[in-house]
């Protein structure tokens, strides 16, 4: 429950307005056609989301859900973060109610277009999905934190690689899939110790 100041010809008083306490839970992907996210082209996923209510009396409304690329395992702790992706929710039940005091319910065959912008792409490590309901820009209350769930890239769920362009000297342009930059090094130097 949160407090608004309301006042009428200069008479202020405090009135109770509900607050929706929903949070999200797991997610999984279920459909991709690529096996990577690249800057070339989008890929189109469908995934499911597990949202609960903490609120024992009152049900709360899931309006939406975006998809961001992110640095982080926590969408409110990342520095790097992609443009909103509004995910289409599953049409016959949007807006989806979720009961009271529901621990986890699933939302399914929700899609989403993924695109990758060049400006960033290099430091995606995790893609985050979090809800949108009534409170999402204003709510301030304790646990507000809880409306996103992340899978890492290169995870087992994701199982999805962020390919990125990279620049060789100037002159030519490939691309080279983030993890691969990490091994490509490891095998440099490896040759450099052994090649005298």
């Amino acid at each position: 429950m949160k407090y608004v100041t309301v006042c009428f010809i200069f008479v202020c008083s405090l009135v109770a307005v509900r607050s929706q306490d929903l949070f999200a839970g797991s997610v999984i992907i279920t459909s991709r056609p690529f096996d990577n996210f690249t800057v070339d082209d989008p890929t189109d996923i469908l995934f499911n989301i597990d949202v609960g209510n903490r609120d024992r009396e009152n049900s709360g409304t899931i309006t939406g859900i975006k998809v961001y690329l992110t640095n982080r395992d926590e969408y409110e702790k990342a520095t790097k973060v992609s443009d909103a992706i509004d995910a289409i929710v599953d049409a016959a039940r949007a807006p989806v109610e979720v009961p009271a005091n529901t621990d986890a319910q699933k939302i399914t065959a929700n899609r989403a277009t993924v695109w990758v912008d060049d400006d960033q792409c290099s430091a995606y490590t995790h893609i985050c999905f979090v809800i949108q309901h009534a409170d999402t820009d204003t709510q301030t209350e304790e646990g507000s934190d809880d409306d996103d769930s992340c899978l890492p890239l290169d995870g087992v769920q994701a199982s999805q690689i962020v390919s990125c362009p990279v620049v060789d000297d100037g002159k030519d342009s490939a691309t080279v899939t983030t993890p691969s930059l990490l091994l490509l090094s490891s095998v440099f130097l490896l040759v450099g110790r052994f090649s005298y």
